[in-house]
């Protein structure tokens, strides 16, 4: 996993596999980025690189979603189309979700 920013936004590369084996060091760095990044957050997780997501995985995706929102901030997911994380997106996060970095939306302030 990787962290850099991308203008305003607070990019964390997710690679390998999101599953059992590995949500919880997975889990342990989003909220570490969530509660060390400046506010306001805009987290984007960039789940181009993953090989595989289970349901682990896609329930830490959606756990994401809430732990930011509680932050008072803003998640948007890299996947796209072709990528194996985009089969485990639920309904409610793909409506965050683009397929390449050059598609989020600027941020101003």
């Amino acid at each position: 996993m990787e962290t850099r920013s991308y203008g305003r936004y607070t990019v964390l590369t997710l690679t390998g596999r999101l599953v059992a084996d590995t949500v919880v060091a997975a889990e342990a760095r989003i909220l570490t980025t969530i509660v060390l990044a400046e506010p306001p957050l805009s987290l984007v997780l960039d789940l181009s690189k993953l090989d595989a997501v289970d349901f682990h995985g896609a329930h830490l995706l959606n756990k994401a979603q809430f732990a930011v929102r509680a932050a008072r901030g803003s998640l948007h997911l890299i996947a796209p189309a072709e990528a194996p994380a985009r089969g485990a997106l639920s309904r409610y996060l793909l409506g965050s979700t683009v397929e390449r970095r050059e598609d989020l939306k600027p941020l101003t302030g």
